[in-house]
Formats: C-alpha cells, sequence, structure tokens
C-alpha cells in the first residue's frame, strides 16, 4: 500500500510500506522508482513509529536548485537526508539525536510528562518542515525546524488550532491534446 510522502519540483512522491518510493514525474508522466536510506521502516512491527516525509530543501551556494530532503522522525530521533542527483543516493545531512532534550527549552514543553509522545512530519514549505507531536493525553503540539541550521522554534497554538495536513496535486497539460487551429478566440 501507498501513500502520499511528499510533492517536490514537480515530482509527486508515493512512500510504500516495503520501504520503497515511487515517484511520478509530471512533466513526462512517468513512474521510478526510489529506494530509502537505510534505517528507514515504515513498519509497526518494530514497536515504535516511524514517519517520513520528502519535502523541499533550500539550494546552497554551489547548487542551481533545490534538492529534496527526506525528513524522518522516530522514537526520540530526526533525521534530514538529502538526495544525490548523480547517485540518486541519499545521505544523512543533518540529525537531532535527542529530540526531547532539545525541545525542553522551547515554549509550551510539557514538561509533566516523559518524552514518550508521537512524532510525525505535519507541513513543510521550502527549506524548513513542521512537525507535530502528541503525548499520552492527545494533546498536539507543533515546532518548525530549519533544515539548514537545525533551530527549532514553536508554532503558536493560534496558528494551527483547527489545521489539517492538506497535499494539493495540479495534473499537468497532457502532451496529447492540442489547441484546433480552426478555433478563432475573440
Amino acid at each position: 500500500m501507498a501513500h502520499c510522502i511528499g510533492r517536490v519540483d514537480g515530482s509527486l512522491y508515493l512512500g510504500m510500506e516495503c520501504g520503497i518510493v515511487i515517484v511520478l514525474d509530471n512533466t513526462s508522466l512517468e513512474f521510478f522508482q526510489v529506494d530509502l536510506p537505510s534505517g528507514i521502516h515504515m513498519s509497526e512491527d518494530l514497536g515504535y513509529h516511524s514517519t517520513y516525509n520528502v519535502v523541499h530543501g533550500v539550494a546552497g551556494d554551489s547548487e542551481p536548485r533545490s534538492r529534496p530532503r527526506i525528513i524522518h522522525v522516530y522514537l526520540d530521533e530526526l533525521e534530514v537526508f538529502r538526495r544525490v542527483f548523480d547517485s540518486g543516493e541519499w545521505v544523512l545531512e543533518h540529525s537531532i539525536r535527542r529530540l526531547s532534550e532539545v525541545t525542553r527549552g522551547l515554549p509550551g514543553y510539557p514538561r509533566e510528562k516523559a518524552f514518550d509522545w508521537e512524532a510525525r512530519v505535519f507541513d513543510d514549505g521550502i527549506g524548513f518542515v513542521v512537525v507535530s507531536v502528541w503525548d499520552p493525553n492527545n494533546r498536539k503540539w507543533l515546532f518548525s525546524v530549519d533544515m539548514e541550521t537545525m533551530e527549532l522554534k514553536v508554532v503558536p497554538e493560534s496558528d494551527y488550532r483547527n489545521t489539517r495536513g492538506t497535499w494539493s496535486y495540479t495534473l499537468s497539460w497532457s502532451p496529447f491534446i492540442r489547441a484546433s487551429p480552426r478555433v478563432k478566440l475573440i
């Protein structure tokens, strides 16, 4: 079974539980396969929940365009992988190994609970990702992560009170449809 894990640079990324990512290129309307970095598993059989999304990265000084990134959240860790276009490999770019300790200083941190929350990638934009965390009492807490500096900021509750994750998708113009030369536009 596949689920949408992101839309980057005109491509739709679909993640499969077996660790394969299927990519639909909107311009060519062709599918191709991309392997996930080692260590990313979607199976619930591991005893913990692991989530990942493909998001927009920021182009570096020597890069002509942004590169897709995988944000992987599991247990008490957050990892950012960057795709190497020449080889198709994913390389670990940044990681936060003890997310509970790093977030402890942020406003709104629920101090009365241990870090046994469930964290997921909630939303993203170019160069940042928003991670949602639910504690055992189903309270939601959101913070953003800058993918270059790994700086964390709390997203105010008023900004996400009634939010839900959404993904937009626009079909590209089919190369088989052509305007008729007989039609006059007024």
